[in-house]
């Protein structure tokens, strides 16, 4: 029989509003009460930690984390613990001391050293101290959940679940599986172990997640193990009244990205649309091109400026972005078309795609043709999109975007449509619960 409201302990990423896994993770949460949500997270990124959505949060640091020589000489002091959520409404990495240069040199040369052997894998291992056990005993969950990523996470993740006789959930964001394992002199071995480990984890789950239709097609192929997917839904009552409703371009045509910018994803695909408006502003065309990110100002980021009609600005305000991300004419989604992104991204739904369905500002996906985003976009209807990176090709799509006035029409009405019947919070994240909660033993 099914727990109602299962208390769930989730590992490895943490509610935030900045990047794709910790806005897709509040989403689908959003029916849980925080009191019954606990948060495992990595130091480096636990200051991203929304503790408006789960107060509990608890830090790996040197009580659980352990690096291997060389790397060991050079590890900080690193705080392991329950983070105070009253302190200052977002957590710290707190750190007892600070790398000099020299250090922070001879850190990294260890790593890229060890890289070389395939050791990368195990340069840190996780382990469940005695404050770690205790914080959980103390929360008594009843499933555990996690966004695999890493071998670490991996194997910390299995701890986990046998010792604290928890079922889990597996939930795959993007095809790390296929990715994680780089050349070195034991490929071939961390192969065959990464493979292993993680398909003793999700036959030995209770429930397996996907984040798009294309992965759970693709790994019931692979691994024989079906899967749910679950993208980031949307709250149809905060966008809908901002949602665009007229389609005319009045003066200089705003073209807008907005998230992050990453050299795994999509930081060579924002230049080549940077190259393709510059080249039509030349031209004599009228084109606005805002790049709306956290990295906007970074060394990923320098020189893009410096193109005709290309503008850094900062992110869009979460709170506002239903209304700011109306005002635009078009919207842009990317990603890198190049083999590594891919195969790392072959699978994947970036978080905005459902943001940018709902806004009714037309878009176009810029993705390879092999990728879920671009089949998805071209099934469904719900974007323009071009597969290839050709110059020409990507100017042609633009401007045919900004001269017909009923593409964009069509494309943002099918948007929107899709967006209501597959990605409305209250259908989505009430299905999740019910999921999760059936998992509970």
């Amino acid at each position: 029989m099914s727990k109602k409201n299962p208390r769930v302990l989730i590992v490895g990423v943490t509610f935030d509003e900045t990047n794709g896994s910790g806005i897709t993770m509040t989403n689908l949460f959003s029916k849980f009460s925080k009191d019954d949500l606990a948060v495992i997270v990595p130091n480096w990124n636990a200051h991203l930690s929304d503790f408006k959505k789960c107060p509990r949060v608890y830090q790996l640091g040197s009580q659980e984390v352990r690096e291997i020589f060389p790397v060991n000489l050079f590890q900080k002091d690193i705080y392991s613990g329950p983070l105070d959520p009253k302190t200052t409404g977002a957590a710290k990495t707190i750190s007892t001391g600070k790398f000099k240069k020299i250090k922070a040199a001879l850190r990294r040369t260890a790593y890229q050293l060890l890289a070389i052997f395939g050791m990368n894998h195990i340069i840190h291992s996780t382990k469940e101290s005695k404050k770690l056990a205790k914080w959980i005993d103390d929360f008594k969950p009843d499933v555990i959940y996690c966004q695999l990523a890493s071998v670490n996470m991996i194997r910390l993740f299995g701890k986990l679940a046998q010792k604290h006789n928890l079922p889990s959930i597996i939930h795959t964001m993007d095809d790390w599986p296929s990715i994680i394992n780089q050349p070195s002199l034991t490929y071939f071995y961390w192969r065959k172990t990464i493979d292993r480990e993680f398909r003793k984890l999700i036959n030995e789950s209770s429930l397996f997640l996907s984040i798009s239709d294309e992965m759970r097609e693709e790994y019931f192929k692979r691994y024989g193990k079906d899967s749910t997917a679950y993208h980031n839904p949307i709250d149809l009552d905060r966008w809908l009244p901002y949602t665009k409703q007229g389609w005319g371009i009045k003066g200089r045509c705003r073209i807008v990205y907005f998230g992050g910018i990453n050299v795994l994803s999509n930081h060579i695909a924002i230049r080549d649309l940077a190259r393709a408006v510059d080249r039509l502003n030349r031209e004599g065309q009228k084109i606005d091109f805002d790049i709306c990110s956290f990295q906007s100002g970074d060394k990923i980021t320098e020189g893009l400026d410096k193109y005709r009609g290309v503008k850094l600005c900062k992110p869009l305000s979460h709170d506002k972005m239903p209304e700011l991300l109306s005002s635009y004419d078009l919207c842009v989604i990317p990603l890198n078309l190049n083999r590594f992104t891919n195969v790392f991204a072959k699978l994947s739904m970036p978080t905005k795609a459902s943001e940018s369905m709902i806004s009714g500002v037309p878009t176009i996906v810029y993705a390879a043709n092999t990728t879920g985003l671009y089949r998805n976009a071209k099934k469904n209807g719900w974007a323009y999109t071009v597969g290839s990176r050709n110059q020409d090709e990507l100017c042609t799509a633009i401007m045919k975007m900004v001269s017909d006035q009923q593409l964009r029409t069509t494309i943002a009405k099918t948007a929107v449509k899709y967006a209501k019947n597959k990605f409305d919070i209250k259908k989505v994240s009430t299905d999740f619960k019910n999921r999760i909660a059936s998992a509970v033993k």
